[in-house]
């Protein structure tokens, strides 16, 4: 089972291929305000994640998550009620 921060390295590297992530990728990082993510880049990060760890996120989940730590802790904890 991945950790929170196993999680947000995996996170970097997906991430890393928006064109404002050069640098600023942090926990602290918020997807919106920091990474100019539309929801189109957030729905592509989504499938991206879904399929790394084999989970479904529901699509709602995100009105509450900011920050990459915010993201990584939904993760975890999805992984972890799969297993």
């Amino acid at each position: 089972m991945a950790s929170e921060n196993e999680i947000i390295e995996t996170l970097y590297g997906f991430l890393a291929r928006f064109p404002k992530a050069a640098g600023k990728l942090g926990p602290d990082t918020k997807l919106a305000d920091d990474l100019s993510l539309d929801s189109v880049n957030l729905m592509e990060l989504l499938v991206e994640i879904e399929d790394h760890y084999d989970i479904g996120l529901p699509l709602n989940m995100m009105a509450d998550i900011t920050t990459i730590r915010e993201l990584a802790a939904k993760i975890a904890e999805l992984v972890e009620e799969r297993a």
